[in-house]
């Protein structure tokens, strides 16, 4: 017979991930909804331009020669407008998704240096007596680590990092100052 034990998150852990997924969700919808609104745009433009020209031609085929021209350039002039129209539009769209992939890799990021952030206070509550090698050699690795991270991490993540490497060194882990 099968059992299974299961683990639970430490609550920590757990209220860091639902708050994420939360900001997740949050994010999705607003980008859903942009990009509705620029589908519904770009579908108002061509609504526009289907109708305009099909007028235009059908006027066009009744029309006398000095009307025929006029129509004509009418005909030129809404063509480059829906060219415009929709050139902006694309623009607008590729806009739109560079901002949403550079939102996401910067809150990757974040994310990144707030668990390791979290692993190092969890590491540093137990102590250094009550840590296996592995723990410690992980406090090493996220400290080497977040000198790479210096630059992206926010003014909170910094004071949050010396909050943690003060009470490493408190609870007797030995702590090299940055150079």
């Amino acid at each position: 017979m099968l059992t299974y034990t299961i683990r639970q998150m430490p609550k920590r852990k757990l209220e860091a991930a639902s708050q994420h997924l939360a900001e997740d969700l949050r994010d999705d919808e607003l980008i859903s909804l942009r990009n509705s609104e620029l589908s519904s745009e770009r579908a108002a433009v061509l609504l526009s331009f289907e109708e305009m020209t099909q007028s235009l031609n059908s006027q066009l085929s009744q029309a006398t020669a000095e009307r025929r021209q006029i129509l004509e350039q009418k005909l030129e002039y809404e063509q480059t407008l829906y060219n415009d129209r929709m050139s902006a539009l694309e623009a607008n769209i590729a806009k739109h998704n560079a901002d949403n992939q550079l939102m996401n890799s910067v809150k990757k990021k974040r994310r990144i240096i707030d668990k390791e952030l979290d692993d190092c206070q969890d590491i540093a509550t137990k102590g250094v007596k009550n840590c296996s090698w592995r723990s410690i050699r992980k406090v090493m690795h996220i400290r080497h680590k977040m000198k790479t991270h210096g630059s992206e991490m926010t003014d909170e993540q910094k004071t949050q990092y010396a909050k943690v490497l003060q009470q490493l060194k408190e609870q007797g882990f030995r702590v090299v100052a940055d150079s």
